[in-house]
């Protein structure tokens, strides 16, 4: 049996056992987290087919890692390099949560276990340590099952994964696992309680509730009872849940609200009898007790029974985080390793085993990520957009001043994309496209219906969205972008996703911080990350557009591929790519807008658009050629003799008269005579200049210029 059907036999046996397999990119794949990532924009939507995607089709070459969909179970990761921790992190797992199947692979001690969700669908939770940091992950995720790590390592099972039926994996509540998590933040050195991985909202935090009335009482001494009344509610709320709505609970809660200046009898008492499910839970306290000042790990162990053997696990996890503790701002913590794999500090002394653990993990990680020169080898296939131009999953920025011609270009970029139809003289790999005209208003529109009239195009899988969006904030619209996405990927897969423009969607941020431009890109690298597709941001210059795009320079350091609009003296739009991370730039591409007739307004005017029409580049006369601003400047003189009346001429008989155009322009611009007769020639035989009659009594002749460059 070959490899592929091997793999092929392999997922089909998970999913018989309950489980939905997912194809991973190998490990020498040329995508963001290589022998990690799924494969494919749409992996959740096919990993939920009946059969999934990936059990009826084939493997893919480049995807033979297999992946299982975390919806529905709770998979413990322990990202801990320490062999001890990483043992006794397995046991408390095992005693805490039960037994389970268990992944490994042989050069680390790192682990992970799988059990199933006792309710629903719940989402990551994870913390991290001076160690190395715990991850249960859940919905929206997946966990590698089979294949390469990284570091080259095979992924393996004291038991195969498919012998066990899903439906017999241990159940787990979130109580046991904020249970594990805070355990386990004490052995890896983590101040921190466990968190959830989505923004902390009321009424919505998911992490582990107090499970003592003095845990309870305890949260709620950080609580101040003058906050708020909003405030003041969840967190009578939050007792409520916590307590069952007990008496117990009634007078806690009470006693706390008594010790602020707004207190009034019987109020806590009418509140109390009013609540029924409110959504909010006991977690709820304990997150507004950590936004108040509370280490919820240590309250947490506070309120534990005593376990001698527990409190000799984290004592050991907390000898270990304070000897590999992090270095302050300026230093670096060096430790050398000898041939025979002994670890010494930069002063030549041993250091200790667990310290000496960590490191050759280290090594062995570091070794992996090298590539020796004689083993580099080309990569001459990549996945492109448009040719030379527009890679998958890059990003580019087309900008330009006002009326320059940003969002014509940009959406007949696109527009030829979703028709997967050439772009000037590029090939182009097309697929579907998500405009986010953030600037709204009718123009956008009236430009697409510009373009359907003029191609009479149908069924374009290029779609539009009229309004504002937030790209800056933490809380920004990024879901809600990747759920559009999503949308526009079930016509056709995702190509390009249009933003327009960049100060439309940082709102209330300054293009010119630091801060701001990294939060931004840092939301596009998101979306890229999260649909593949190719991100093309419109933008505008500054005041001196001289200087390029408008803004911090981190955005033209994160960009791959730039685009400079600009306006000529003929009033031809140029665009130029002035930046290419992987190709040679410096192209220009030149067009005038043509107007499109569209219909007629209530007032019974004529309602018009505009579409590119491109210029096509024509010689100079060859490499030696005068630069473009040069040969402008001379069609120009060439075009004020015509409507003077004068026209330069190429006839012999004017060397007399002065109108001979190669001796005249030699002369005007410092040209060898010869050079510029080449020239001539050469706009004549494109046809940029013609020999035409300026005056019929007369019949005099000369050049006039029929097309601009």
């Amino acid at each position: 049996m070959g490899a592929a059907e091997a793999i092929a036999t392999q997922r089909e046996a998970l999913w018989k056992s309950g489980y939905r397999p997912v194809p991973v990119y190998n490990i020498d794949a040329r995508v963001n987290s290589p022998g990690k990532q799924p494969k494919g924009f749409a992996w959740q939507r096919e990993a939920l087919l009946d059969p999934p995607g990936c059990v009826a089709r084939p493997p893919d070459g480049d995807a033979l890692n297999t992946g299982v969909m975390a919806n529905g179970y709770r998979v413990v990761d322990l990202d801990v390099d320490d062999g001890a921790v990483s043992d006794q992190l397995m046991r408390l797992s095992l005693s805490l949560l039960g037994q389970a199947p268990m992944r490994f692979r042989e050069n680390s001690g790192r682990r992970l276990l799988v059990y199933r969700a006792a309710h629903g669908e719940p989402g990551k939770r994870s913390i991290k340590g001076a160690l190395g940091k715990v991850e249960v992950l859940g919905k929206g995720q997946q966990f590698v099952a089979y294949g390469k790590h990284p570091s080259g390592a095979d992924l393996c099972w004291e038991r195969p994964l498919e012998d066990w039926p899903a439906e017999d994996l241990q159940p787990v509540s979130e109580d046991q696992i904020g249970e594990f998590l805070a355990r386990a933040a004490e052995l890896i050195g983590s101040a921190e309680h466990a968190r959830d991985v989505v923004p902390f909202r009321l009424g919505e935090y998911t992490a582990n509730s107090p499970t003592g009335l003095g845990e309870i009482d305890h949260l709620l001494s950080f609580v101040p009872p003058d906050s708020p009344y909003e405030e003041w509610v969840s967190t009578l709320m939050a007792v409520h849940a916590a307590t069952g709505g007990s008496s117990d609970g009634l007078e806690i809660a009470d006693n706390w609200s008594r010790r602020g200046s707004k207190y009034k009898p019987g109020e806590v008492a009418k509140k109390w009898g009013s609540f029924r499910s409110t959504g909010i839970t006991g977690a709820t306290l304990a997150e507004l007790a950590r936004q108040h000042g509370a280490d919820l790990s240590a309250i947490r162990i506070a309120h534990m029974p005593e376990d001698p053997e527990w409190k000799a696990m984290v004592e050991h996890g907390r000898q270990v985080a304070r000897t590999i503790k992090a270095p302050r701002a300026g230093q670096i913590r060096h430790y050398v390793e000898d041939d025979d794999g002994n670890v010494f500090d930069e002063d030549g002394n041993a250091a200790p085993e667990e310290v000496a653990e960590v490191e050759r993990q280290r090594r062995v990680a570091a070794r992996s990520d090298l590539e020796w020169f004689d083993d580099v080898r080309p990569v001459v296939e990549v996945p492109y957009i448009v040719k030379g131009l527009l890679d998958h999953g890059s990003m580019s920025v087309v900008y330009g001043p006002s009326n320059s011609g940003k969002t014509f270009f940009a959406l007949d970029l696109v527009f030829n994309i979703a028709i997967g139809n050439q772009w000037r003289d590029r090939r182009v790999h097309g697929g579907s496209v998500l405009y986010l005209a953030a600037e709204g208003g009718n123009g956008i529109a009236n430009r697409i219906a510009g373009l359907r009239s003029v191609f009479g195009s149908v069924d374009v899988p290029l779609a539009l969205r009229r309004a504002g969006l937030d790209l800056l904030k933490p809380t920004a619209d990024l879901n809600y972008v990747i759920t559009l996405a999503e949308e526009v990927a079930r016509r056709e897969p995702l190509a390009v996703i249009v933003i327009d423009t960049l100060s439309r969607v940082i709102a209330g941020g300054d293009e010119n911080a630091a801060s701001d431009m990294t939060a931004f890109i840092k939301n596009i690298d998101v979306i890229r990350q999260k649909t593949g597709a190719h991100i093309m941001i419109v933008h505008h210059t500054g005041k001196d557009a001289a200087k390029g795009a408008r803004g911090h320079s981190s955005l033209r350091a994160a960009t791959d591929t730039e685009i400079e609009l600009s306006v000529d003296d003929f009033e031809n739009r140029v665009a130029k790519v002035t930046k290419q991370r992987d190709y040679e730039g410096g192209e220009e591409f030149v067009f005038g807008l043509k107007s499109v007739f569209l219909g007629i307004d209530q007032d019974g005017d004529n309602v018009t658009t505009c579409v590119i029409e491109p210029i096509e580049k024509v010689t100079t006369g060859g490499e030696d050629a005068p630069p473009i601003e040069v040969c402008r400047a001379m069609l120009k003189e060439i075009d004020a003799g015509w409507t003077s009346n004068n026209p330069l001429s190429t006839a012999p008989q004017s060397k007399h008269s002065g109108r001979y155009a190669a001796r005249y322009l030699a002369t005007t611009f410092k040209l060898p005579q010869g050079k510029v007769q080449k020239l001539l020639e050469g706009w004549i035989d494109g046809e940029i200049i013609v020999v035409d009659m300026v005056d019929f009594h007369s019949k005099k002749r000369g050049l006039r210029v029929r097309e601009w460059i």
